[in-house]
């Protein structure tokens, strides 16, 4: 099962707001390419990741549940941020991770041991047209895997996945963490405020991911264009629900000038520890 983001509301217009890595992906061989293809034709077919064609002792690296991860293993959740991707699969190892991941979806979380795995992100429809792969050393910990950035030639903010790991203890009564995460690429570095209040982040660029504690509540966010003293024109002001005590992220996603089509600027949020 897909999680699905909570639509958050929207005021106002970002549009006079527009802004304007990594190494290079070396080609992968006709081995690489065939695995991936077939864990690829696996994530079509599959009810859920864990049912691809793996070891049987191998089977818990891609099985995905609603439990917490137990023993120190790792836990991984990957979402589909980037705007001009087309539709993908994450491969762990691989073997698929996910099902099909359309923008803006969140895939199920996926239980891996800690050290080191090869992450490589397909085209769904096609296994051979890999858009990301790196290896990547995972500790025993919950993260969210960020696919953002935009596949286009020369994109200046490249397709790329960012694992962030996930904080959900150590909350106080009545308290709620939010994480933002800037994915949206042509957005310029900004403030969020609350309204009339105290300044929550400052200064967040495509790819930041801070987070801050806040009491349990509804908030009224100002969304500014980030400045010394925090007190840009406010550009957008979204309605943010964190009364049910826990850890959320919000996701800064698409164009803020879309133009053909493209996905468009919304802010949308998940519970990290639901």
């Amino acid at each position: 099962m897909l999680k699905a983001f909570g639509s958050l509301a929207l005021v106002g217009g970002l549009a006079g707001c527009a802004g304007g890595s990594g190494d290079e992906d070396s080609e992968p061989n006709a081995t690489e390419t065939t695995e991936a293809t077939e864990a690829t034709e696996n994530a079509h077919t599959s009810e859920t990741p864990a049912e691809t064609d793996t070891p049987a002792d191998e089977e818990t690296e891609t099985e995905a549940d609603d439990e917490p991860s137990e023993g120190g293993g790792a836990r991984v959740e990957f979402v589909h941020a980037s705007p001009d991707a087309p539709d993908v699969v994450a491969l762990v190892d691989g073997s698929a991770a996910t099902k099909d991941l359309t923008f803006g979806d969140v895939g199920d979380a996926v239980d891996l041991e800690p050290g080191s795995h090869d992450v490589r992100i397909v085209e769904a429809t096609d296994g051979d047209a890999v858009l990301f792969e790196e290896e990547v050393t995972l500790d025993g910990a919950e993260y969210t895997a960020v696919a953002l950035g935009e596949v286009a030639e020369g994109a200046s903010n490249p397709f790329a996945v960012e694992f962030l790991e996930d904080e959900t203890g150590g909350l106080g009564d009545g308290e709620s963490r939010l994480r933002i995460v800037h994915a949206s690429p042509d957005a310029p570095a900004v403030d969020v405020t609350e309204d009339g209040g105290d300044v929550l982040f400052e200064d967040v660029s495509f790819g930041d991911a801070p987070d801050t504690e806040l009491a349990a509540d509804e908030y009224s966010l100002e969304v500014r264009r980030a400045t010394s003293g925090n007190d840009g024109t406010v550009a957008e002001t979204y309605d943010v629900d964190v009364s049910e005590p826990g850890a959320y992220t919000a996701f800064a996603l698409g164009y803020l000038m879309p133009g053909g089509g493209g996905e468009s600027f919304d802010l949308n949020v998940v519970r990290d520890d639901g």
